[in-house]
Protein backbone atom coordinates (compact mmCIF):
# COMPACT_ATOMS: atom_id res chain seq x y z
CA UNK A 1 0.00 0.00 0.00
CA UNK A 2 2.95 2.20 0.45
CA UNK A 3 3.51 2.29 -3.32
CA UNK A 4 0.06 3.84 -3.89
CA UNK A 5 1.02 6.87 -1.81
CA UNK A 6 3.85 7.72 -4.11
CA UNK A 7 3.26 11.18 -5.68
CA UNK A 8 3.69 9.93 -9.26
CA UNK A 9 1.06 7.22 -8.74
CA UNK A 10 -1.40 9.69 -7.27
CA UNK A 11 -0.89 12.10 -10.16
CA UNK A 12 -1.33 9.29 -12.70
CA UNK A 13 -4.54 8.10 -10.99
CA UNK A 14 -5.91 11.64 -10.91
CA UNK A 15 -5.10 12.09 -14.64
CA UNK A 16 -6.87 8.79 -15.42
CA UNK A 17 -10.05 9.85 -13.59
CA UNK A 18 -10.05 13.25 -15.27
CA UNK A 19 -9.58 11.66 -18.70
CA UNK A 20 -12.37 9.14 -18.16
CA UNK A 21 -14.76 11.67 -16.77
CA UNK A 22 -13.89 14.48 -19.18
CA UNK A 23 -15.96 13.11 -22.06
CA UNK A 24 -19.00 12.67 -19.87
CA UNK A 25 -18.53 16.18 -18.51
CA UNK A 26 -18.17 17.60 -22.04
CA UNK A 27 -21.29 15.79 -23.29
CA UNK A 28 -23.20 17.38 -20.45
CA UNK A 29 -22.01 20.83 -21.55
CA UNK A 30 -22.79 20.48 -25.31
CA UNK A 31 -26.29 19.56 -26.43
CA UNK A 32 -27.79 19.17 -29.92
CA UNK A 33 -29.15 22.71 -29.78
CA UNK A 34 -25.58 24.04 -29.51
CA UNK A 35 -24.48 22.35 -32.78
CA UNK A 36 -24.88 24.58 -35.80
CA UNK A 37 -26.71 23.05 -38.79
CA UNK A 38 -24.43 21.45 -41.40
CA UNK A 39 -21.35 21.91 -39.20
CA UNK A 40 -20.74 18.14 -39.00
CA UNK A 41 -19.98 16.42 -42.30
CA UNK A 42 -22.16 13.41 -43.16
CA UNK A 43 -19.05 11.23 -43.52
CA UNK A 44 -18.32 11.84 -39.81
CA UNK A 45 -21.76 10.50 -38.81
CA UNK A 46 -22.82 6.87 -38.61
CA UNK A 47 -25.14 5.49 -41.28
CA UNK A 48 -27.84 5.14 -38.66
CA UNK A 49 -27.50 8.81 -37.69
CA UNK A 50 -27.76 9.88 -41.33
CA UNK A 51 -30.89 7.74 -41.82
CA UNK A 52 -32.39 9.27 -38.69
CA UNK A 53 -31.74 12.78 -39.98
CA UNK A 54 -33.42 12.04 -43.30
CA UNK A 55 -36.57 10.75 -41.66
CA UNK A 56 -39.24 8.69 -43.37
CA UNK A 57 -40.14 9.15 -46.99
CA UNK A 58 -43.48 10.85 -47.47
CA UNK A 59 -46.28 9.63 -49.70
CA UNK A 60 -45.92 10.13 -53.45
CA UNK A 61 -47.73 13.15 -54.83
CA UNK A 62 -50.32 13.04 -57.59
CA UNK A 63 -49.24 12.83 -61.23
CA UNK A 64 -49.42 16.20 -62.94
CA UNK A 65 -50.94 17.02 -66.29
CA UNK A 66 -49.02 16.36 -69.50
CA UNK A 67 -47.23 19.38 -70.93
CA UNK A 68 -47.93 20.82 -74.36
CA UNK A 69 -46.69 18.97 -77.42
CA UNK A 70 -43.27 20.01 -78.67
CA UNK A 71 -42.66 21.55 -82.08
CA UNK A 72 -42.67 19.30 -85.09
CA UNK A 73 -39.28 18.01 -86.20
CA UNK A 74 -37.60 19.37 -89.28
CA UNK A 75 -37.20 16.02 -91.04
CA UNK A 76 -39.57 15.71 -93.98
CA UNK A 77 -38.60 12.07 -94.49
CA UNK A 78 -35.88 9.61 -93.57
CA UNK A 79 -34.68 6.26 -94.86
CA UNK A 80 -32.51 3.38 -93.79
CA UNK A 81 -30.66 1.32 -96.37
CA UNK A 82 -29.56 -2.12 -95.21
CA UNK A 83 -25.95 -3.28 -95.56
CA UNK A 84 -26.96 -5.46 -98.53
CA UNK A 85 -28.22 -2.38 -100.43
CA UNK A 86 -31.94 -3.04 -99.90
CA UNK A 87 -34.50 -0.50 -98.72
CA UNK A 88 -35.55 -0.90 -95.06
CA UNK A 89 -39.25 0.04 -95.04
CA UNK A 90 -39.58 -0.46 -91.26
CA UNK A 91 -36.71 1.97 -90.60
CA UNK A 92 -37.98 4.60 -93.03
CA UNK A 93 -40.71 7.25 -93.03
CA UNK A 94 -42.09 9.47 -95.81
CA UNK A 95 -40.52 7.20 -98.47
CA UNK A 96 -41.37 3.86 -100.00
CA UNK A 97 -39.38 1.26 -101.87
CA UNK A 98 -40.87 2.75 -105.07
CA UNK A 99 -38.85 5.95 -104.38
CA UNK A 100 -35.59 3.97 -104.16
CA UNK A 101 -33.27 2.59 -106.83
CA UNK A 102 -30.10 0.61 -106.12
CA UNK A 103 -28.01 1.75 -109.11
CA UNK A 104 -24.83 -0.19 -108.28
CA UNK A 105 -22.50 -0.96 -105.39
CA UNK A 106 -23.04 1.79 -102.81
CA UNK A 107 -25.16 3.87 -105.21
CA UNK A 108 -28.63 4.75 -103.94
CA UNK A 109 -30.98 6.99 -105.95
CA UNK A 110 -34.24 8.60 -104.83
CA UNK A 111 -36.96 9.87 -107.17
CA UNK A 112 -40.73 10.39 -107.30
CA UNK A 113 -40.67 12.03 -103.88
CA UNK A 114 -43.91 13.65 -102.70
CA UNK A 115 -41.94 16.61 -101.36
CA UNK A 116 -39.15 18.84 -102.61
CA UNK A 117 -35.98 18.05 -100.67
CA UNK A 118 -33.89 21.09 -99.76
CA UNK A 119 -31.17 19.16 -97.94
CA UNK A 120 -30.11 15.53 -97.71
CA UNK A 121 -27.71 14.13 -95.11
CA UNK A 122 -26.45 10.58 -94.83
CA UNK A 123 -24.31 8.68 -92.36
CA UNK A 124 -22.92 5.15 -92.31
CA UNK A 125 -24.75 2.64 -90.12
CA UNK A 126 -22.26 1.47 -87.45
CA UNK A 127 -23.49 -2.11 -87.92
CA UNK A 128 -23.03 -1.98 -91.71
CA UNK A 129 -19.79 -3.94 -91.96
CA UNK A 130 -17.62 -0.99 -92.98
CA UNK A 131 -14.14 -1.94 -91.83
CA UNK A 132 -12.44 1.39 -91.32
CA UNK A 133 -12.97 4.86 -90.00
CA UNK A 134 -12.74 6.16 -93.57
CA UNK A 135 -16.15 4.72 -94.47
CA UNK A 136 -18.39 7.61 -95.50
CA UNK A 137 -21.73 8.30 -97.12
CA UNK A 138 -21.83 11.12 -99.68
CA UNK A 139 -25.26 12.68 -100.25
CA UNK A 140 -26.35 15.20 -102.87
CA UNK A 141 -29.52 16.70 -104.30
CA UNK A 142 -30.38 16.28 -107.95
CA UNK A 143 -29.32 13.81 -110.58
CA UNK A 144 -25.79 12.44 -110.47
CA UNK A 145 -23.97 10.42 -113.12
CA UNK A 146 -24.70 7.21 -111.19
CA UNK A 147 -28.48 7.76 -111.02
CA UNK A 148 -31.16 7.69 -113.70
CA UNK A 149 -32.45 10.97 -115.10
CA UNK A 150 -35.05 12.65 -112.89
CA UNK A 151 -33.53 11.51 -109.60
CA UNK A 152 -34.04 14.01 -106.80
CA UNK A 153 -31.27 12.81 -104.46
CA UNK A 154 -28.32 10.43 -104.51
CA UNK A 155 -26.28 8.76 -101.76
CA UNK A 156 -22.98 6.97 -102.41
CA UNK A 157 -21.31 4.89 -99.69
CA UNK A 158 -17.58 4.15 -99.82
CA UNK A 159 -15.04 2.43 -97.61
CA UNK A 160 -11.36 3.28 -98.21
CA UNK A 161 -12.45 5.14 -101.38
CA UNK A 162 -14.10 2.00 -102.81
CA UNK A 163 -17.88 2.14 -103.40
CA UNK A 164 -19.73 -0.64 -101.64
CA UNK A 165 -23.07 -1.53 -100.14
CA UNK A 166 -22.97 -0.31 -96.55
CA UNK A 167 -25.94 0.39 -94.36
CA UNK A 168 -26.74 4.07 -94.20
CA UNK A 169 -29.24 6.43 -92.61
CA UNK A 170 -30.56 9.23 -94.81
CA UNK A 171 -32.38 12.36 -93.64
CA UNK A 172 -34.36 14.63 -95.98
CA UNK A 173 -35.23 18.22 -95.03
Amino acid sequence: MKSLKHPATLIAALALFVALGGGAYASGLISGSHIKNHSIAAKKLTKRAVRTLHGRRGPRGPVGEAGPAGPAGSAVAYAHINSDGTFDAAGSSGLTAANFTHAGPGQYCFSGLTFTPHNVVSTIDAASGATSMSAVAHAALGTASVCPSGSQAVVVTVNNDVPGDYGTYILFN
